[in-house]
């Protein structure tokens, strides 16, 4: 009897232990099971545009995940609702949580760079471009399109200084031309390196590179202004004006592509607007500067006169208004004299 009753306490042990363990498999597969479910629901509610809400369900989250890969997927998700929110530094943040899990994620690095490009911090975007290249980040014409883009940027910024500016640019003219070996029909790519080469006085090469762009973006609207452009300083008037009213009539579809499109964020829309504005502006300066140069004095009165009262009013809302405005003002003065 004493030795039955021993076997059976074993059993009613073993019975008590197998079900606490199935318990504990079950407890973990819900766990696993409500992380997945706080992703969703999260992604859903970014679709919804309740972004606070999903950042507040995946943080509670993060808190209580102990596994590191599921770890840096809500640290990315965090980092990308942060950064739809224009909330760069937040976003940054969370991308560098991902660097503490894993430090050599080229990811994260290529995220950070993109966010210090988007707030002017070139040098730190393009050191953390160069880190993301050096770790194998394998989309490598993006990277280095990214490092040459802010090249260019700080080309720009440093137009007092001849020296900087011409060496920022020479730096992104070599990186462009590296991305186009990789991917010739790089749109940006050309687009920008089309820019330097007009800036370096290279007119027919940057034509030849906005030619190739008008049949990869037959609908860009400051494409076609700048080719404009680039036609009327080669002394192509009568091809300018046709490219420039084509700028012009496009314009208002920038706006409309964006707000139908499914996958524009806010940036973009915010983008496209700022864009449609000096967009206009400059596309009617270069064409009373091309009517005046063909002797059409009443129609570029017009033109000019159309940039001034643009100017006036989204002055506030762009830098180089008052100087396109006070442009079309001096010239005004010298047509009335005529």
């Amino acid at each position: 009897m004493e030795s039955i009753s021993i076997i059976l306490l074993i059993c009613i042990c073993s019975l008590l232990s197998a079900t606490s363990c199935d318990k504990d498999t079950n407890k973990k597969g819900m766990q696993m099971k409500q992380s997945s479910e706080v992703i969703n629901e999260a992604f859903t509610l970014t679709k919804q545009g309740k972004y606070s809400q999903a950042i507040i369900i995946l943080k509670n989250q993060l808190k209580k995940e102990s596994d590191n890969l599921k770890k840096i997927k809500l640290c990315f998700f965090i980092g990308d609702i942060h950064g739809e929110m224009e909330q760069e530094d937040k976003a940054i943040s969370y991308y560098r949580r991902v660097l503490q899990i894993d430090p050599k994620n080229a990811l994260a690095y290529f995220e950070i760079g993109q966010l210090f490009k988007r707030i002017g911090s070139l040098e730190k975007a393009i050191d953390a471009f160069k880190k993301s290249y050096e770790l194998g980040y394998n989309k490598h014409d993006e990277v280095l399109a990214n490092i040459a883009f802010c090249y260019k940027a700080l080309a720009d910024t440093n137009r007092q200084d001849p020296e900087k500016c011409e060496r920022y640019a020479n730096l992104a003219l070599k990186g462009y031309m590296e991305v186009l070996k990789i991917n010739e029909n790089n749109k940006s790519v050309l687009m920008n390196s089309s820019d330097l080469l007009f800036n370096f006085g290279n007119y027919d090469k940057a034509l030849e590179g906005y030619t190739k762009l008008s049949k990869l973006m037959p609908k860009n609207p400051m494409l076609f202004t700048r080719m404009g452009h680039t036609l009327h300083v080669l002394g192509k008037n009568k091809e300018a004006v046709k490219t420039l009213k084509h700028a012009i009539n496009l314009l208002p579809e920038l706006i409309k592509d964006i707000e139908e499109s499914t996958e524009a964020t806010k940036h973009d829309l915010s983008y496209a607007k700022a864009m449609f504005i000096t967009g206009k502006v400059s596309a009617n300066l270069y064409l009373a500067e091309t009517f005046r140069a063909m002797g059409e004095l009443e129609n570029a009165r017009k033109r000019y006169h159309t940039v001034v009262s643009l100017a006036k009013q989204h002055g506030n809302d762009f830098a180089q208004m008052e100087a396109w405005k006070n442009r079309a003002l001096d010239i005004l003065k010298e047509l009335e004299n005529k």
